[in-house]
């Protein structure tokens, strides 16, 4: 609205006019906007009961207008009455509050069918979160004392997870172990602040590589494999949902195709954890060998990973580092990773992409030794 729009001289809307679908922002944004120009009383109290009367009349046909300008033609005509000069603004927001929030299973229906609607994986995530947000507020209004809230609230963080994109995958395995704790609690406002979070997480910049162990120089005299060709061997991956029949794995394995799958690997891999006997506040320090755990060398120069899919955020890079045996190992990106383990996300701040490090079985005093890393899974 602009500065004279109170003067009558020009009018901006505050929102969308309310239609059969927008009741819930409509109610937040109009309300706002009422409080923002002070005329919030208008609709919350009785004229007898506001402090104020010497202008009640002027306020009150001027929040009256202020609701009638924002709606569409099917909600003026079923909310103003033939006398447009009669200004009642409580009398008018109660019956749009009334009719859209009565709590009724038929108006709850139709608030579950648009949640529905909602799509998490197209768009402009955020926005989609905002809006979901409003809806269900609502929708937890219209069904209170109907159904119990908390296993709404279950239900409905369920429906998001299984609709997130595979770039969330990561975020997706992390909550369903956390709700599979049978002390979980679900709280819809707050796993919807932990969701905006991650996406803000994965759209961070990555800052700049550093070098490593070795000088550009250093990285030009020592090559990486190469092919007949001359060209740097090509790692073939699936990316974007899409199966890579180059790959080795089949399409019916594919995690990109199927999301599941890579949730229940990674699942699988903290049971077998737990199932070991591993105390998740040591899990970092094992003095035994357990297939597809996690242990890291803390006074290692870097993290190394093998498998792209961990990085939420990636920059190429053309570098390398020196294992203990001399050898020279390519570096072929940098970003930030997460990786599951029995006790939590394992959050990696700078994480290097070396695709031909070798998996070693050892002990981690072995392990350690070398100067290496253990990894989850497989490539």
């Amino acid at each position: 609205m602009t500065d004279s729009a109170t003067t009558g001289h020009s009018f901006k809307h505050f929102t969308e006019k309310l239609n059969t679908e927008n009741f819930a922002t409509w109610r937040r944004e109009m309300f706002t906007a009422l409080s923002y120009l002070n005329l919030d009383q208008y609709i919350l109290k009785e004229k007898d009961k506001i402090t104020s009367k010497t202008d009640y009349d002027e306020k009150a046909k001027q929040t009256t207008n202020l609701i009638r300008m924002h709606l569409d033609g099917e909600n003026f005509s079923r909310f103003v009455d033939d006398d447009l000069e009669e200004y009642k603004p409580k009398e008018l927001w109660d019956s749009i509050c009334q009719h859209y929030a009565t709590k009724s299973l038929e108006n709850a229906a139709k608030i579950m069918e648009k949640l529905t609607t909602y799509d998490f994986s197209v768009g402009d995530t955020f926005s989609t979160i905002k809006d979901f947000r409003s809806t269900f507020q609502l929708f937890i209004e219209v069904t209170a004392k109907k159904f119990d809230k908390t296993t709404v609230e279950a239900l409905w963080i369920f429906w998001i997870l299984i609709k997130l994109p595979t770039s969330l995958a990561l975020f997706k395995t992390l909550k369903f172990s956390v709700f599979g704790d049978s002390k979980a609690t679900f709280s819809m406002s707050t796993f919807l602040s932990e969701l905006e979070r991650e996406l803000l997480r994965q759209a961070e910049p990555t800052a700049t590589a550093n070098a490593l162990a070795v000088t550009n120089n250093q990285v030009k005299s020592n090559q990486p494999k190469q092919g007949n060709n001359g060209q740097r061997r090509k790692r073939r991956v699936c990316e974007n949902g899409v199966h890579n029949p180059e790959t080795s794995h089949s399409a019916e394995n594919c995690h990109q195709l199927h999301p599941e799958l890579a949730i229940a690997y990674h699942q699988a891999a903290l049971d077998r954890i737990n199932g070991a006997g591993i105390n998740p506040k040591s899990g970092l320090s094992v003095n035994r060998a357990v297939t597809d755990a996690i242990v890291l060398d803390s006074g290692a120069s870097g993290h190394y990973l093998r498998k792209k899919e961990y990085f939420n955020t990636f920059t190429p890079i053309d570098s390398a580092v020196f294992g203990a045996n001399g050898a020279s190992i390519p570096i072929v990106g940098v970003g930030k990773a997460v990786i599951h383990t029995a006790s939590g996300p394992l959050e990696i701040a700078e994480a290097y992409l070396a695709p031909d490090l070798e998996i070693v079985r050892l002990y981690s005093g072995t392990c350690w030794y070398l100067g290496t890393c253990w990894y989850l899974g497989t490539c």
